[in-house]
């Protein structure tokens, strides 16, 4: 690969041509012989049956077939995306059958090319950085990695990486293994880990599953910053979350006076009711208003709306919604103006997630404000959570921006999950200034 290769950075891992073409190419009904002695398949439930007779290397060999009926549902947008629980429980006790066709001893740690395994404390160490895995005590085992600098034995600051959507502790296309590694070359450390059921933490016996948004994940980010604050006391901890990985974050700064530091990334919402499904929101928020603007300016769109192809109905429920909510920001103001917001209190806080409105909303940033913790927004000036953020704050945030330590910025680089290469070259500019701010010591 070269670094003119185009699939270079595909989704954050390297993958080139080459290499996707060879992937193209396989064809398992063309082995001459099967290509292992043990196989599980997932296949759609209308072609179990027909996909094991395909393969005439399925005669010799022990081939265990399940139905995969929600592929398409897995294989969606990262945020929404359903997890196969079941499927990957099977998999695990197929993994575990203790069925050793070619008689070797199940107790042999080493492949069949002789490499052992990584030793138990899990240690990498690359260009500036040391790597090392965590478990952290949370109802259960969250399971982490600390990034830290090689030439600095005592951070000043410490960042927390708030796990995002569906994605583990890597962070969608692998932005919080980049972040983490580029920073610890100036002195900061990191940990991101895995919230209960997802990664590599196990779920936390009798909740639900398949979580986004819910309150469930604020205590165990709490006990993620009750380790840091164990190892590095003198720390000062920042929290940084996209999506609803902000979410998380913005609820335990608010509440949690550790917390020096806070950068959310476009955050889409910022009031949630357990029990609601990401697809009501989504069709709660549609697109941004920047993004409606844009297509009225498109010829294409009105070519599309004389075909009957543009959803009239949806897009004037869409435009109501953002007037009411306009006029209930003038509401909110002139409220304002009669009894300025004070900030959440302790009581407060600990019921943020249970109480809604625009009131929570800048009652918890205004408290921020009021500790002296340094919070930073970012948005791209695109993103659909824009439109939430000015609904508490007015166009450009300009009640946001009032608030001491307070900073706001909409980029034009960013898409909403920071796949794209500038984006997390912008998002590492933004996090090292806010680093810097909190501490004139680095290096």
């Amino acid at each position: 690969m070269t670094n003119n290769d185009p699939a270079l950075r595909f989704a954050g891992f390297p993958m080139g041509v080459a290499i996707q073409s060879a992937l193209n190419a396989v064809d398992l009904r063309a082995f001459a012989q099967a290509p292992a002695q043990r196989v599980f398949m997932a296949v759609a439930s209308e072609t179990r049956a027909q996909t094991e007779l395909e393969f005439s290397w399925a005669r010799d060999v022990s081939i265990t077939s399940v139905a995969y009926p929600d592929m398409a549902r897995h294989l969606g947008e990262s945020t929404t995306s359903y997890l196969p629980v079941a499927l990957f429980e099977q998999l695990k006790q197929w993994c575990a059958t203790d069925i050793h066709v070619d008689g070797t001893d199940p107790s042999d740690k080493s492949d069949s090319l002789g490499v052992q395994r990584l030793n138990d404390r899990g240690v990498l160490r690359g260009s500036g950085f040391v790597e090392h895995a965590v478990f952290i005590p949370a109802q259960g085992l969250l399971t982490g990695v600390w990034c830290e600098s090689e030439a600095t034995p005592s951070p000043k600051v410490v960042l927390v990486l708030s796990s995002s959507g569906r994605n583990p502790h890597i962070g969608g296309a692998r932005v919080w293994v980049q972040l983490a590694r580029r920073l610890a070359e100036h002195g900061i450390f990191s940990v991101r880990f895995d919230l209960a059921g997802m990664g590599d933490s196990p779920p936390t016996a009798g909740a639900p599953e398949h979580l986004i948004y819910h309150s469930s994940g604020i205590p165990q980010l709490r006990s993620v910053i009750d380790h840091v604050a164990a190892r590095f006391p003198e720390a000062k901890i920042c929290l940084i979350g996209i999506c609803s990985g902000g979410f998380l974050a913005f609820h335990e700064a608010i509440s949690d006076s550790r917390v020096a530091g806070l950068m959310i990334v476009n955050l889409q919402c910022y009031e949630w009711r357990d029990g609601t499904s990401l697809e009501e929101v989504a069709d709660l928020l549609g697109k941004s208003t920047k993004t409606y603007r844009q297509l009225l300016a498109d010829p294409q769109t009105w070519v599309r709306l004389r075909r009957g192809r543009v959803n009239t109905l949806y897009i004037l429920k869409m435009a109501g919604r953002r007037l009411l909510s306009r006029l209930k920001q003038v509401v909110a103001d002139v409220q304002q103006l009669v009894k300025p917001s004070q900030g959440v209190s302790v009581n407060e806080s600990a019921q943020a997630v249970s109480c809604h409105g625009p009131g929570l909303v800048r009652r918890g940033f205004t408290g921020l404000s009021n500790r002296g913790t340094r919070t930073v927004v970012l948005y791209g000036d695109t993103d659909v959570g824009l439109d939430q953020f000015i609904r508490y704050f007015g166009v450009r945030g300009r009640l946001f921006l009032k608030l001491s330590g307070a900073k706001l910025s909409l980029r034009s680089d960013f898409d909403h999950d920071l796949h794209a290469e500038m984006a997390q070259n912008a998002l590492h500019d933004e996090v090292l200034s806010l680093c810097k701010d909190l501490s004139s010591c680095l290096s």
